[in-house]
C-alpha cells in the first residue's frame, strides 16, 4: 500500500480514535485499534474494536482533461473504498439464559448512538483535513450505520470512497 493511502489511513483511525475518547462512554485503552486489507470478522470485540477496513485496491477514475492525456490513457484520479468499523461488546444474556436487562440495552443503545457521532465527526474531519492539506482531492461519506449485533459485538459501520492525486500512473 502505497504511503500517501497509508498516511490517510492513519490520520482517519487517529482522528476516530479521538472522538471516541470524548464521547460519555469513553474508548477503553486496551481497545484493538488497526488498519486492515478486506472485511473484518466480527469475533474479538471484546472491550472495542476499531478498525479502518480498505475494501478495494485502489483504481483509477477521472475524465481526461486533454485529448492527448485521452490517447494517454490517464486518469488523473486514483480512489480507495474504505470503511469505519467500530465495535463494542452487546449486552448478553446471563449465566441462566435470562434476557439482558432493560437498563444493559439502554446503555447499549445509548453507546451505540454516541459511537455513530464519533465516527460521523471523526471521519469528516480527518477527511476534510487531508482534502485541505492535498492528500486527498476528493471524498464521499455514505451515513454512518448501526450494525449488529453480531458475534456478541454491535457497533457502527461507515463507508467512504477517498479520491488522490494520480501520481503512480499515466498523466
Amino acid at each position: 500500500m502505497s504511503g500517501t493511502f497509508s498516511v490517510a489511513l492513519q490520520a482517519i483511525l487517529t482522528s476516530v480514535r479521538g472522538q471516541l475518547r470524548v464521547t460519555p462512554t469513553g474508548w477503553p485503552d486496551s481497545a484493538r485499534e488497526y488498519v486492515v486489507p478486506g472485511q473484518l470478522a466480527w469475533d474479538e470485540c471484546e472491550c472495542g474494536l476499531l478498525a479502518i477496513e480498505w475494501l478495494s485496491a485502489p483504481y483509477s477514475f477521472g475524465l481526461p482533461n486533454t485529448r492527448q492525456a485521452l490517447a494517454d490513457g490517464c486518469k488523473p484520479l486514483l480512489a480507495l473504498q474504505i470503511q469505519v468499523t467500530v465495535l463494542r461488546c452487546a449486552p448478553s444474556p446471563g449465566t441462566h439464559g435470562e434476557p439482558p436487562s432493560p437498563e444493559a440495552l439502554a446503555a447499549a443503545a445509548e453507546t451505540n448512538l454516541d459511537d455513530l457521532e464519533a465516527v460521523l465527526i471523526g471521519t469528516a474531519t480527518a477527511v476534510k483535513t487531508l482534502e485541505e492539506t492535498n492528500v486527498i482531492v476528493q471524498y464521499a461519506l455514505n451515513a454512518p450505520t448501526p450494525a449488529g449485533p453480531e458475534g456478541g459485538c454491535v457497533g457502527v459501520v461507515q463507508q467512504l470512497f477517498i479520491g488522490f492525486p494520480n501520481r503512480w500512473g499515466p498523466c
